[in-house]
């Protein structure tokens, strides 16, 4: 009897730990821990995230090593997981997937992620109070997404009433269409 696997290819967001570097999405196979470690450059130590739901994997060990330590990730780590804000930072390279499938294998990366990442131009932070319904922003927009989330995390840090914070993606409005003037009769 032949027994076939089915590899699973999702895709990661890896974010280096050089702030020069772009980060990058890659095609990784969900089953192959070996894979996600060479991503990460040693054995790897999950972070969850949340809104959406998704997993860091950071080297567990980068900090002993003494790796570079990672403001992207740190800031990322940060915001989309309250319990990581102001406790601890990420050393080395770091890469993000989905949350675990029923299989309990790792997913490709939410799209929003990806938006926030890679595609988004424009961004507003917002920020939800302790027992509210609702998210509530400022009309600041930045240019950089490093720079919103910077923004998003001290906020939080700085305004105890503040149960969480994200930053979104602002699209600017295209300005309305100027018709011709009329011609004079």
């Amino acid at each position: 009897m032949k027994v076939v696997y089915a590899v699973t290819i999702i895709t990661a967001l890896c974010i280096p730990a050089d702030s020069d570097a772009p980060l990058r999405l890659v095609a990784v196979p969900a089953e192959n821990l070996q894979s996600f470690q060479d991503l990460v450059g040693g054995n790897i130590e999950p972070v969850e995230l949340y809104r959406p739901n998704g997993t860091m994997y950071l080297n567990e060990e980068g900090k002993i090593q003494g790796l570079r330590p990672n403001p992207r990730a740190t800031v990322l780590a940060s915001v989309h997981n309250r319990f990581f804000r102001g406790q601890d930072f990420v050393a080395g390279d770091a890469m993000v997937v989905g949350p675990l499938n029923g299989l309990s294998l790792d997913t490709t990366i939410p799209a929003r992620y990806v938006e926030l990442w890679t595609e988004a131009k424009a961004f507003r932070v917002q920020k939800k109070r302790a027992g509210a319904k609702r998210w509530n922003g400022s009309r600041r927009t930045f240019d950089d997404v490093l720079i919103a989330y910077v923004y998003a995390k001290r906020l939080a840090q700085r305004e105890p009433d503040v149960e969480d914070v994200r930053v979104v993606p602002f699209r600017v409005p295209e300005p309305a269409p100027v018709s011709p003037p009329a011609p004079l009769s």
